[in-house]
């Protein structure tokens, strides 16, 4: 997933494209990807098990910055 998401933010078409990353991995990976100098942080996390509200708030975030 992470070469999809390195190439969707280094499209010049596709890098405004807002990105939430769904994991079920640690607050480690979340220092890992976000201080990757080859591509910007993903604009959020969230950890499974997903709790909908969480996940319809963060996109209803998203989209009102946009």
């Amino acid at each position: 997933w992470f070469a999809t998401y390195k190439t969707l933010k280094q499209d010049e078409k596709l890098k405004s494209i807002p990105v939430i990353i769904i994991t079920g991995v640690s607050n480690d990976f979340e220092n890992f990807i976000s201080n990757r100098k080859s591509v910007p942080a993903p604009d959020g996390y969230i950890h499974k098990p997903v709790d909908h509200q969480e996940l319809l708030n963060k996109v209803n975030d998203l989209l009102a910055t946009r």
